[in-house]
């Protein structure tokens, strides 16, 4: 959309800490696109995702869960299909949870060599993996994910 930027940021933080997937969430972005000019215009999501497991940050609760994860990922993909727009990708941002690295972070941020609040912070990315951490059973958003892949290809126009 050069020059013309929609997102909705990573859901599962911000004022309602993963209690809920409100199906609204993507009501401004489509809005935005329509009001630019751009209801027409090929969309890539180049970044998602929502977490699968809970997490504190600061002593405030995010409570995600592997059914949130997949009601994100199956409002998202509604959404995308009743745009008019021609969907070119999407990349979740893990297809593997990325605990070792982060676990990696906080021992070194208890040593002294990370700051302990970004890896704190980043614990809003850690699990947004279809996988969980040791790449065994898939969530339920995978199968989603599958099915979603296993749909014949379509070309726009």
């Amino acid at each position: 959309m050069y020059g013309h930027e929609a997102r909705v940021p990573y859901p599962h933080f911000g004022k309602y800490n993963a209690y809920t997937v409100p199906a609204w969430m993507y009501d401004s972005l489509f809005e935005v696109l329509d009001r630019v000019g751009a209801e027409t215009k090929p969309i890539a999501v180049v970044e998602s995702g929502y977490s699968a497991d809970p997490y504190r940050i600061l002593g405030t609760p995010f409570l995600a869960s592997p059914e949130k994860q997949d009601r994100y990922l199956k409002l998202m993909l509604y959404e995308l299909e009743k745009t008019g727009n021609p969907l070119k990708f999407i990349i979740n941002h893990y297809v593997r949870d990325n605990d070792y690295t982060w676990f990696r972070q906080y021992i070194e941020g208890q040593n002294g060599i990370r700051n302990p609040l970004f890896v704190e912070f980043s614990q809003y990315f850690r699990d947004t993996g279809l996988f969980d951490g040791d790449g065994g059973e898939g969530r339920p958003a995978l199968q989603r994910w599958r099915d979603m892949m296993a749909l014949p290809l379509s070309p726009a126009p």
